[in-house]
C-alpha cells in the first residue's frame, strides 16, 4: 500500500506526505512514513517548517503467540520568530494579505529549532493456557524507548533592542538537549 498527498500554494500550508506499508512475509509487515511541510504565514519572518520520517516494522510468529513491534522516528521543526509587529495600528490599517507581508516586525532573523530521534521496540507474549483457565487471554508485554532531542533558539542580529531588558547583549543564542530512556514491563489481559 502506498499513499501520496501534496498541496501547494502561496500564503498557506505546503506539504508532501508519503506512506508506504508492505507485507514482506505473511507474518511480517514493514513500511515508512515521510512528511515534509511548511506554513507560509502572512507576517514577515513567521514561517514554519516541519520534517518527519518514521520507519516501522511488525513481526509475529505463525502461532500468533509472540509479536515484536519496532519503529524509528526522526522529527525536525523550525519556526521563524518575529517578536510581533512594531505598531498595532499598522495591522488594523492593512486590508490585504500582501500588505501584512510588508509590515515591520521586531525581530528580523530569529528562529526556534527542535530536533528529535526516537527508537522503540515492544514485545508481547501470549500466555499459553486452556480457554477455560484463569490465565487465558493474558499477555506479558515488554517495551523500551530511547529518545534524544534538542531545542535551540537564536537571534544573532545585533540591530534588535528586543532583548535589552532581559539579557546582557543585543542578541541571544540559547539551547538545551535531552535524552530519555523508558522501559516498561506489564502483564495485561487481552480482550
Amino acid at each position: 500500500f502506498t499513499e501520496l498527498n501534496y498541496s501547494m500554494g502561496a500564503f498557506r500550508q505546503q506539504y508532501i506526505k508519503v506512506l508506504h506499508t508492505q507485507n514482506i512475509l505473511n507474518n511480517w509487515n514493514s513500511g515508512f512514513y515521510f512528511h515534509r511541510g511548511n506554513l507560509l504565514d502572512f507576517l514577515p519572518n513567521s514561517n514554519t517548517y516541519n520534517g518527519h520520517f518514521v520507519f516501522f516494522s511488525d513481526f509475529g510468529t505463525r502461532s500468533d503467540r509472540y509479536h515484536v513491534f519496532a519503529h524509528a522516528l526522526w522529527n525536525t521543526v523550525r519556526n521563524e520568530c518575529n517578536g510581533g509587529i512594531t505598531d498595532d495600528s499598522l495591522f488594523t490599517a492593512s486590508t490585504s494579505h500582501l500588505q501584512l507581508k510588508g509590515l515591520p516586525v521586531r525581530l528580523q532573523d530569529a528562529a526556534f529549532r527542535y530536533r528529535e530521534k526516537s527508537f522503540h521496540v515492544g514485545q508481547q507474549w501470549l500466555l499459553k493456557a486452556p480457554s477455560d483457565s484463569v490465565l487465558s487471554n493474558w499477555a506479558v508485554r515488554m517495551s523500551g524507548t530511547f529518545t534524544r532531542g534538542a531545542y535551540a533558539y537564536e537571534d544573532l542580529s545585533s540591530d534588535s533592542g528586543f532583548y535589552a531588558d532581559y539579557f546582557y547583549g543585543p542578541a541571544t543564542d540559547d539551547s538545551t538537549s535531552f535524552s530519555d530512556l523508558r522501559n516498561r514491563l506489564a502483564i495485561c489481559r487481552i480482550p
